[in-house]
């Protein structure tokens, strides 16, 4: 993952900072890893180029982190430096603060549909101070690097004055997400807004307005497409699968963080719900063969159906998705009933 991130001089980097930087003994004098300091100067002699700095020394956070984690899963104590307070001992997590040192770190776990015995949805919502040095530009491969590797799991970054606008103004998804309980980091005491509680019962409502009446009409989509199913008008009925599960989605989303992405593409739609109510993306999930294949007939159908005069889908796949366009609709409406429920009034 971390060749996939960097650029060809940053790969450069990297080997040379693995070679000359790090080294693993196996001898009884030396049971843990040794570092050797490589400064700026030396990286850029050796490669040639000193315009990757900035990445040169995320690896070097990052290799400092996983040094830390080793020691402490062979049982031998170290000191925490800048780690601050840290709920647990959570590797990807240890591994952030010490590449991005953020202000604050919250997780919000989502349990995964139809089994507890799957693996959790986890966000990570990363807070830094809005005079930080670095840009968002700057975090964002980092970040991007943690995310890449788990289906389950997705990082965002944000400014500490995004969210208390987000508290203030009423955004649901911040409300359940910032909290106390879901705070697993913090550098100092950052005190957030809080919110009154004839606001928040507003808010609750408002959003519960907007969601009912965003499946009401994904409802008579999905009704629409079953009668036209009944009459073997195969092409109609998939156009309207297509626009309940997009319907859904975008409904979820202005009802749970106050806007949409303005798009017919289920694909997109599922990527700006990751973080909203990501148990949705495992309908059409995607990835495999037949999974792909599902997905496509889904998400062409909003002009294939459409335009096509040529356009046809076997009644099994008709079967197929309507069956899981229904689940979608049920799981999106118990998913915000738990969202509303995790908001403390």
């Amino acid at each position: 993952l971390l060749l996939q991130l960097f650029s060809a001089t940053g790969r450069q980097i990297i080997r040379w900072s693995i070679c000359h930087g790090i080294r693993w003994s196996t001898s009884p004098k030396y049971p843990d890893w040794v570092e050797y300091g490589l400064s700026k100067v030396s990286i850029c002699e050796a490669t040639g180029e000193c315009v990757e700095i900035i990445q040169y020394e995320l690896l070097e956070s990052l290799l400092e982190a996983v040094y830390l984690i080793s020691r402490s899963d062979q049982g031998i104590p170290y000191r925490k430096r800048r780690l601050g307070k840290l709920a647990g001992n959570k590797a990807i997590i240890e591994l952030l603060i010490a590449a991005l040192e953020p202000l604050l770190i919250f997780e919000i776990k989502h349990a995964a549909p139809e089994s507890t015995e799957q693996k959790p949805y986890r966000d990570l919502l990363i807070v830094f101070a809005d005079d930080n040095q670095k840009t968002f530009k700057e975090h964002q491969p980092i970040v991007e690097l943690f995310s890449a590797g788990d289906e389950k799991l997705c990082c965002s970054v944000h400014k500490l004055s995004d969210i208390h606008h987000a508290l203030t103004s009423g955004q649901v998804y911040f409300s359940f997400a910032c909290t106390t309980e879901n705070l697993v980091y913090q550098r100092s005491i950052t005190p957030l807004p809080k919110m009154l509680p004839e606001t928040l019962r507003q808010l609750i409502e408002k959003s519960r307005h907007a969601f009912i009446a965003g499946m009401s009409k994904a409802r008579r989509f999905f009704e629409g497409a079953a009668y036209y199913q009944q009459v073997r008008e195969y092409a109609l009925s998939m156009f309207m699968l297509q626009q309940a599960a997009e319907t859904t989605f975008r409904s979820t989303a202005m009802a749970l963080y106050g806007s949409e992405r303005r798009t017919h593409s289920v694909r997109s739609l599922k990527r700006f719900n990751h973080r909203l109510a990501p148990q949705l993306n495992d309908i059409f999930p995607g990835g495999l063969p037949d999974e792909e294949r599902l997905l496509d007939l889904l998400e062409d159908a909003y002009l294939g159906a459409r335009y096509n005069p040529d356009y046809q889908i076997s009644e099994q796949d008709l079967h197929s998705i309507s069956s899981r366009v229904l689940r979608l609709l049920e799981l999106a409406e118990a998913v915000f009933e738990e969202r509303m429920a995790a908001i403390k009034v």
